[in-house]
């Protein structure tokens, strides 16, 4: 026994000294590199790593590329030989390199390296993933410089479903639903959170990356509602401040049973001092105004409000938030209405328009019930609040969630919207803008697909889908004045075609995407109204901060683009009536708006010049019934825009 303790001392002696030499010439002990085939996946026009980017090989080997774009390949099987690869990404293209095979052979050898670039269809440009667990882990594995610290030792979530933020006490604090975790099948169901320093106040630039502090319990992740139910979601995350000035942070809460049913929606708030959300209180459940969704801010008329998505608001004040009667919807249902009562709910003014308002104790109206109030012939479908149209095909486009914020390079409301249906089941993203907080809405060009064709091992063409559901715009993180801004989403296997593959790491993940608004395929048609006077006039956005009547002409774009014309307006003398004048840019006046191409797009239409009796020109799209002169192409109004238009002041808040 003891020579055996001994023998063991002598060698751990030895080691100690051979250490010892290794240090001092220099050669400190590492674990041995693996040897790796580096390969490198790259935006052609940008020169950044692609995230998530699939690398197939002929017999069904699958490599993804990490948040910079990299694959630390090992497989023994594939090294020290040719292997082809097709490479295939959702939103991005390869050319084809072989027998008309999107792909490409490599030589694999240990230590070697290959460098692929893709065409990027998408508007908006993939950047990393934003949660989950090796989000750098090639990049890590081959050596280089990351942005995000190595947090390998603390608990991350394996994945994330649903991301909310606001700016709390100076930073960005997170919250996701359902999430899962690599210790165990089952994950945290009542919600998990994060915070992260802002962009120039210590937080990394949003292009890099997010450097995301979960909360935690010692060294598991924390849910984060006190409350035993076993799922609940949160949404609505804002901040607003109490009468004595003291910041507090609120979300709404829905408990959830069975097949993603409600059991209770209501209020909950952060408590600070224990790090979790506390029910405040449930909401009855014929409420008719609920907030939920993304929240945005703005004043008007001097008021400052909290806006839930696209059609429900409240003050901006912690007493309002607390206060369920306080909330307003805009729609055009009676007060004490419901939207059970179908057509007897509308409300009418003397004219017969729909009699829309912010109202209280009514409802708003989702969106498939206008289908059911056309159907039913309680409404004209020219009477619907908003009708989103896809630039490039002139297709409705039917509305899933989304968020809504102030642009100031634009000087427009943004909004990110998803896509029921489509080219995926809800994983198309759109890019619109309004003039107001309530649009209009009306013409969007899409930005991001999920939607993607790769061949079989016959050479048949295999159509696949994932989803990317619950888009959010991070207006903190808008650089150069509002001309590029980002945007995350939850990507996922579910929802979408069961037959696609589970992209590992990625799947039920958060995706962050950037969309630079300079982008020629971002000018889209603007509302031109018809400001009432004599003559009449028509403008853009101006007109709406001078106070007159106006209502939508027409849609145009307000800034140029290759084959758009411009439109000034001419003023034909003293006491002639100005004219709208196409072209031309020898004739003096101040460009208006610009027209179509002269090849036209989808969904554009003549805009006829007329002369009324009284010698004015006047525009319009419909035909006149006697044949008028055709000034040039524009997007006609979808719907009867006049229930949106502004009657007061609306002012963005500065950013928090």
């Amino acid at each position: 026994m003891r020579g055996g303790t001994g023998r063991g001392s002598m060698q751990r002696i030895r080691s100690a000294v051979l250490a010892l030499v290794l240090l001092a010439t220099g050669c400190a002990l590492r674990p041995p590199q693996p040897a790796v085939f580096r390969i490198t996946v790259l935006d052609a026009e940008t020169g950044r790593g692609i995230p998530a980017v699939e690398l197939r090989t002929t017999d069904g080997r699958s490599f993804y590329t990490d948040s910079a774009g990299a694959i630390a390949l090992a497989d023994p099987v594939l090294m020290d030989r040719s292997a082809f690869f097709q490479v295939l990404s959702f939103g991005y293209r390869f050319e084809p390199e072989l027998l008309g095979w999107p792909g490409v052979a490599l030589a694999i050898t240990p230590g070697g390296s290959g460098v692929l670039r893709m065409q990027r269809e998408n508007v908006a440009e993939r950047l990393y993933r934003v949660t989950g667990a090796g989000t750098y882990r090639d990049s890590r594995i081959l050596g280089d410089a990351v942005p995000q610290p190595d947090r390998a030792a603390e608990a991350i979530p394996a994945g994330t479903d649903s991301v909310f933020t606001a700016v709390y006490r100076g930073e960005l604090f997170w919250v996701w639903g359902d999430t899962s975790v690599l210790s165990a099948p089952l994950g945290i169901f009542r919600a998990t959170a994060a915070t992260s320093l802002l962009p120039g106040r210590g937080g990394l630039d949003p292009a890099v990356g997010v450097d995301l502090r979960y909360l935690r319990n010692g060294t598991q992740l924390r849910a984060m509602v006190d409350d035993a139910h076993p799922v609940i979601w949160l949404s609505a995350l804002r901040t607003t401040r109490d009468g004595g000035g003291e910041e507090r942070l609120f979300a709404t809460h829905r408990k959830v049973v069975e097949r993603m049913q409600t059991l209770e929606r209501g209020l909950v708030e952060f408590d600070a001092a224990r790090g979790v959300f506390r029910v405040v209180s449930a909401y009855p459940a014929e409420a008719p105004i609920v907030p939920d969704g993304h929240v945005f801010r703005y004043r008007e008329d001097g008021v400052a409000y909290l806006q839930y998505d696209m059609d429900v608001r409240g003050r901006d004040e912690a007493e309002a938030v607390r206060a369920l009667g306080a909330y307003e919807a805009f729609t055009p249902l009676r007060p004490g209405s419901r939207l059970r009562d179908g057509a007897r709910a509308l409300e009418r003014g003397a004219d017969g328009r729909l009699a829309w308002a912010w109202k209280r104790d009514a409802p708003p109206v989702p969106y498939a019930t206008w289908d059911e109030l056309v159907a039913s012939g309680a409404v004209a479908p020219h009477e619907r609040p908003y009708r989103l149209v896809d630039i490039e095909t002139g297709e409705t486009v039917v509305p899933h969630h989304g968020s809504i914020q102030w642009n100031e390079h634009r000087r427009r409301w943004i909004m990110i919207r998803g896509q029921l249906g489509g080219a995926s089941p809800v994983g198309e993203v759109y890019y619109f803008e309004g003039d107001t907080p309530l649009g209009p809405w009306a013409y969007g060009r899409k930005i991001i697909t999920h939607a993607r064709t790769s061949l079989g091992v016959d050479g048949t063409s295999v159509r696949e889908t994932y989803s990317f559901y619950n888009p959010m715009q991070h207006p903190e993180f808008d650089r150069a004045g509002g001309r590029e801004i980002f945007l995350e989403g939850t990507l996922a296997a579910l929802f979408a075609d069961p037959a696609a593959p589970r992209i590992p790491a990625y799947d039920y993940n958060q995706l962050m995407y950037a969309l630079r608004l300079d982008d020629a395929r971002l000018v889209l048609p603007v509302p031109v109204y018809r400001v009432a006077g004599d003559p009449p006039r028509y403008r853009t956005r101006d007109a709406l901060e001078g106070g007159r009547p106006a209502e939508v002409a027409f849609f145009a774009p307000d800034r140029p683009r290759a084959g758009t014309v411009p439109v000034r307006e001419a003023n034909a003398g003293a006491g002639a009536a100005p004219r709208l004048v196409a072209g031309a840019p020898e004739q003096p006046g101040p460009v208006r708006f610009h027209c179509a191409p002269g090849d036209p797009p989808p969904a554009t239409v003549p805009l006829y010049e007329a002369v009324d009796a009284r010698g004015r020109f006047t525009y319009t799209t419909r035909r006149p019934s006697r044949a008028g002169a055709v000034l040039c192409n524009v997007w006609p109004a979808p719907v009867d825009f006049r229930p949106v238009l502004p009657t007061t002041r609306i002012e963005a808040p500065p950013r928090r």
